[in-house]
């Protein structure tokens, strides 16, 4: 979700493999929903991190019960607007944070 002054607002809903899958009713119409990323079935997501931390990228990965990735979207510093800056803030308050990420 784009928000004005500020980076844009990422949600993801992953639920656990031990749980039904949810039946969707309304839920299926969802506007912002991005089109093509819905598993209505037994699924887990993973976040991955890479790259320099000025060039830092974040992958999201959706997989079937069964560990086969579904989808996956790839988003570059560059996409979010104020992140450099909250890295930088970053750095500077957790050091060994900004330095495990940055060993990758």
């Amino acid at each position: 979700m784009e928000r004005f002054g500020t980076y844009p607002l990422l949600e993801l809903t992953c639920s656990p493999l031990s749980v039904g899958v949810y039946s969707l009713g309304k839920e299926a119409e969802n506007r912002r929903r991005v089109a093509g990323k819905l598993l209505n079935e037994h699924n887990f997501c993973r976040f991955d991190f890479s790259g320099a931390l000025q060039d830092r990228q974040l992958s999201i990965r959706a997989f079937d019960s069964n560990r086969n990735e579904k989808w996956r979207k790839t988003y570059l510093i560059q996409d979010l607007s104020n992140l450099r800056q909250t890295l930088r803030k970053a750095k500077v308050l957790f050091p060994l944070l900004a330095h495990s990420c940055s060993a990758r």
